[in-house]
């Protein structure tokens, strides 16, 4: 018998509702548009209820990155159900690129710079990369499994540095072929006949 769906509760909602909207602000605005006040105004709502869900702006970022990383972990185990190792890489590399060079690249790249400025906010960052790199690795080991988890470690980082280095990109000329070459590199990563050190 199928798992009944769990309704989301009012205060689940609002929260939800309050970090849409501030991702909205965060990426047609920036940061400095992100101002709590402005948000409970634009949301119809006191500034003491949103500060319920988020007391000041730096626990609101931390939720919006917490969420953007698990969206990212959630896009690579839909990538990677039901298809041959080098097709999974090819889809994490789609998916990826196509989030971290639109909207969710604005939220990482503000968490980058937070990181450099906040303890709090660094924190957030070490355990997102912490999170994201313990799921590539998982994804990684059951692509090409029998190897040391070391291995997985350090393939999982030159990955997510290819891909880091990728979402960057501004000049990369026809899509298909760029995203295709991603892929190849990552497949030459993760799945190698020599162990990298």
């Amino acid at each position: 018998m199928a798992e009944p769906v769990r309704r989301q509760t009012r205060g689940e909602a609002s929260r939800a509702r309050i970090l849409e909207k501030a991702r909205s602000i965060l990426v047609e605005k920036g940061y400095d548009a992100l101002v709590l006040r402005q948000l409970a105004t634009s949301l119809d709502m006191r500034l003491g209820n949103l500060q319920y869900y988020f007391p000041n702006r730096q626990a609101l970022m931390a939720a919006l990155i917490e969420a953007e990383v698990a969206a990212d972990i959630e896009a690579l185990q839909r990538a990677v159900q039901g298809v041959e190792p080098e097709e999974a890489l090819a889809r994490i590399v789609r998916r990826l690129l196509g989030r971290w060079r639109s909207e969710s690249g604005v939220v990482f790249a503000t968490m980058t710079f937070l990181a450099t400025q906040s303890d709090d906010i660094r924190a957030v960052y070490l355990r997102a990369y912490d999170a994201f790199y313990a799921e590539i690795e998982r994804i990684l080991e059951s692509l090409d499994p029998g190897k040391p988890a070391s291995v997985y470690a350090t393939r999982g980082r030159l990955v997510t540095a290819l891909l880091d280095g990728a979402a960057m990109q501004t000049r990369v000329g026809e899509r298909r072929g760029y995203l295709r070459s991603v892929a190849d590199a990552a497949t030459t990563i993760a799945i190698s006949d020599r162990e990298q050190r």
